[in-house]
């Protein structure tokens, strides 16, 4: 293919991101790939304000490891990879978008995160494919889960944990009988509740979730995005409108 000096220029000033007048392979590797439009790049955004606890900039990898849930995603389903497998393909994959020759971290910074999510971006056709790709990798919806509902949900679960709370009245005494009942669903007895255990929660108290929204509430009380509920967690979240809790 010919391209004229004018074009060639052209080209140069659109790869050469950093305008020193040489294209390096990560440079190249962006052009290629392109940028996002505007509502992959939302969404790549609204799962790193969610996994950014604190705010702090950045997200951890021991974090990510511990939240990213590919078990749902073609490549494992197909048996083409393995859970843990995808997970480290990952982890490798967004620890190389950091570029070469730049110092091995714990950290992943927004850039790196961004730079990642383009280039996964790339092969990923459909608009909703790639966001329900981090929905379900992440546990974080699209469209934000109707916060009304949620808090319905919560005010009925404590009203039910309260009928079978028996005991003395006052905070202390109804705390004490919550955490008996936190115990008695904590089935392998860690301190925390599994996203498996709290179904059962629901599940036992007649509480309806709709399908594919279990995961959405579990997440709403998991406030600091291990994978599982311990009991500050959970009271807190059943009771962040009140004070004496």
């Amino acid at each position: 293919m010919y391209l004229a000096t004018h074009e060639l220029d052209f080209l140069i000033v659109y790869f050469d991101l950093d305008g020193n007048g040489k294209l390096s392979l990560d440079e190249f590797v962006k052009g290629i790939h392109g940028t996002m439009n505007k509502r992959r790049r939302a969404m790549v955004e609204k799962v790193f304000r969610a996994l950014d606890h604190g705010d702090q900039g950045y997200l951890l990898i021991d974090d990510l490891v511990r939240r990213f849930n590919p078990s749902e995603l073609p490549e494992v389903l197909s048996g083409e990879m393995t859970a843990e497998g995808r997970t480290n393909k990952m982890i490798a994959s967004l620890e190389g978008a950091r570029g070469m020759g730049e110092e091995i971290h714990h950290q992943i910074s927004w850039g790196e995160w961004l730079s990642y999510y383009t280039e996964h971006s790339a092969g990923v056709i459909d608009d909703a494919e790639f966001v329900w790709r981090l929905e379900r990798s992440w546990g974080v919806d699209e469209v934000d889960h109707d916060d009304e509902r949620l808090g319905r949900l919560c005010a009925l679960l404590r009203a039910k944990l309260e009928q079978t709370a028996t005991g003395p009245a006052g905070a202390t005494a109804k705390r004490q009988a919550l955490r008996r009942i936190f115990k008695r669903y904590d089935r392998d007895e860690s301190g925390n509740i599994t996203p498996d255990e709290f179904a059962l929660v629901l599940a036992n108290y007649m509480i309806h979730v709709e399908e594919g929204q279990l995961g959405v509430v579990f997440n709403h009380f998991d406030q600091d995005g291990s994978g599982r509920i311990d009991f500050m967690e959970f009271i807190h979240y059943l009771y962040k409108d009140e004070e004496e809790m």
